[in-house]
């Protein structure tokens, strides 16, 4: 590690809007992102396809300062992911989740994480990131923690 700071190591700068992702088995994760202006493609072309980088990304708001409300909106989803793994863990979501499901037995990890997501119309729990879903996720986990007792529902 070097006592450079950030100014002292050449970089390249620019803002871009984000479009989004696309994740193949062969090629990993791209990105897709619009810059205003051609001066960084220029720069990433000269330096030529193939090179690797160093990424940091901070969201930024209409007035340019950092977005501190998404980033806590993205840890906040990340933390619904572990409760999610969590409770899929826990034999009592198991017995809740066949309840709920009409009888349909969860017996293991795998199962329970197929019934919340059933249960949560989703296809992965890395869903539970977005605001509507985690929203759906936060009612779904109180309803449970209601029914083993874990949660008294204010009257």
């Amino acid at each position: 590690m070097t006592d450079q700071t950030e100014s002292d190591i050449p970089h390249l700068q620019s803002e871009a809007l984000f479009y989004g992702t696309r994740y193949s088995t062969s090629g990993g994760t791209k990105l897709t992102m619009q810059m205003p202006d051609r001066e960084l493609a220029d720069a990433l072309d000269a330096l030529g396809a193939g090179k690797r980088f160093m990424m940091v990304l901070v969201p930024i708001n209409d007035e340019e300062e950092p977005d501190e409300d998404a980033m806590q909106a993205l840890e906040e989803g990340k933390a619904r992911i572990k409760r999610a793994v969590l409770l899929c863990d826990d034999k009592a979501f198991w017995d809740w989740a066949e309840e709920i499901r009409g009888g349909r037995l969860v017996q293991s990890k795998d199962e329970a994480k197929a019934a919340l997501c059933e249960l949560l119309a989703i296809k992965s729990r890395a869903e539970i990131k977005g605001a509507k879903v985690g929203a759906n996720f936060l009612r779904l986990e109180e309803d449970f923690k209601v029914w083993c007792g874990r949660l008294k529902r204010p009257e």
